[in-house]
């Protein structure tokens, strides 16, 4: 017996819903025959017979009737694919007809006869229209359903780099329009606002958070790290953002705060350190899993057996895929900045060792302080890198520093997580969006 299974959000937006069944649709079987739907715990599972008997082939065709909002799907034994298709094409029309503002607000699952098994997805509308309600029925098979023992709904936290995805959109948008940046009919620069919230609201259907949060950096100028050497970041002092940049990372703000999503940041820390205090706090307080949105190298640090960095292009970085393309564990990866150095950050590294020897010296000894301490005892092929550490120590140690992410920041331990639960206001970031004249 086959058995896949789908998690379903409490109260997630239709197109949520839409990728969870895609996501099933996926993993069914293509020759079995469905004999069990249930829903337990906000997982759609669907139990099925390895094989497809020569009569059940050829069974009739499936059956799709639309009226009143009301949508009959007949399930037959060898048509489960096509009736997903059906019923993810259905939750299309019902959101674009509604302006892409729905929320599923119920899925329910129940016999009404023995042979008769209905899946109900209940959505409330965020607009003048009335609330469609759709159903799903399997009637031409005898389907059993019964409650099946699931794992407790696992909740996910999506932590966002604040400023990194605005720079990132405005940058990218300001590539491809020139120099006439798209202003609203109020006058405000709007071209990295619609990317924006394209990329969130693509991460939330992808992922489907329960919990989400943004970082914030502080000006760089009041960093601990610049207190520590002055030269970190100096390089970038001179590089003005650009007024269109300034003046939408405000607006961003002010929408992700009409939207009732939080942004988080704390006197002295940059963004990374923000998220890599949220995220160790979850991990620790065993709430489930992590997905960071940035680019940013430093968060590497982070990664582990519960989370990931998704990074340009949508990919991910994993504790897996960094240590296939480094040959180090991740929470060494400030270790490796402190002996390579950074010329984006400005940090100055161990003048000498480079990319090469770096994860050579980190797989024997595994961090600075062991490097540090073992100078002598050194191998034959790494024996000449010791008076590089030995000349450049002192730059070295606070090279580390530099690089390791503060995650223990006393000022945010008031903060509960739950503040980070998901409940977007969506009518006021469709009110946002009418005054910045942006349409999704």
């Amino acid at each position: 017996m086959n058995k896949v299974k789908v998690a379903l959000s409490k109260n997630g937006t239709i197109s949520s819903t839409i990728t969870s069944l895609s996501s099933l649709l996926d993993r069914i079987p293509k020759m079995s025959v469905l004999k069990t739907i249930a829903i337990h715990n906000m997982y759609l599972t669907l139990e099925f017979e390895d094989t497809i008997t020569s009569n059940n082939q050829n069974s009739n065709p499936q059956t799709c009737i639309w009226k009143d909002n009301i949508l009959s799907k007949v399930f037959q034994k060898n048509n489960i694919r096509q009736s997903l298709i059906a019923i993810i094409n259905e939750l299309n029309s019902i959101q674009i007809r509604n302006n892409n503002v729905i929320d599923v607000t119920k899925v329910l699952i129940s016999d009404q006869q023995p042979n008769d098994s209905v899946i109900e997805f209940h959505t409330t509308v965020s607009s003048f229209s009335k609330n469609p309600l759709v159903e799903i029925k399997s009637m031409a098979t005898p389907v059993e359903y019964k409650e099946i023992e699931e794992p407790t709904f696992q909740e996910r936290l999506l932590i966002i780099d604040f400023n990194n995805l605005v720079t990132t959109c405005y940058y990218a948008m300001a590539a491809r329009e020139g120099s006439e940046l798209i202003k609203s009919s109020q006058g405000l620069y709007t071209s990295a606002i619609k990317p924006f919230l394209n990329r969130l609201i693509s991460m939330i259907r992808k992922y489907m958070p329960t919990h989400l949060v943004f970082a914030m950096d502080v000006a760089r100028s009041e960093t601990f790290r610049r207190k520590l050497y002055p030269g970190y970041k100096a390089n970038r002092d001179d590089k003005e953002k650009p007024d269109a940049l300034t003046e939408q990372l405000s607006t961003a703000r002010k929408l992700l705060h009409e939207m009732n999503i939080k942004v988080v940041e704390s006197p002295a820390m940059e963004a990374d350190d923000v998220i890599g205090y949220i995220t160790k706090r979850w991990i620790k307080e065993d709430k489930g899993k992590v997905v960071i949105l940035s680019n940013d190298k430093d968060l590497y640090q982070l990664l582990e057996k519960d989370v990931i960095q998704v990074i340009r292009d949508n990919s991910e970085m994993t504790h897996t895929k960094f240590f296939e393309k480094h040959g180090f564990e991740c929470g060494l990866y400030a270790d490796y900045k402190a002996i390579c150095g950074e010329a984006g950050d400005n940090i100055p590294g161990t003048k000498g060792v480079g990319e090469k020897a770096a994860p050579l010296l980190l797989k024997e000894y595994g961090g600075v302080e062991n490097i540090l301490s073992n100078l002598e005892n050194f191998p034959e092929k790494l024996k000449r890198y010791a008076k590089n550490f030995t000349k450049e120590k002192e730059l070295t140690v606070l090279s580390k520093k530099l690089a390791l992410l503060e995650c223990d920041i006393p000022t945010l331990d008031h903060i509960p997580l739950e503040q980070f639960k998901m409940n977007i206001n969506k009518r006021g970031m469709r009110t946002q969006m009418d005054l910045l004249n942006i349409n999704l």
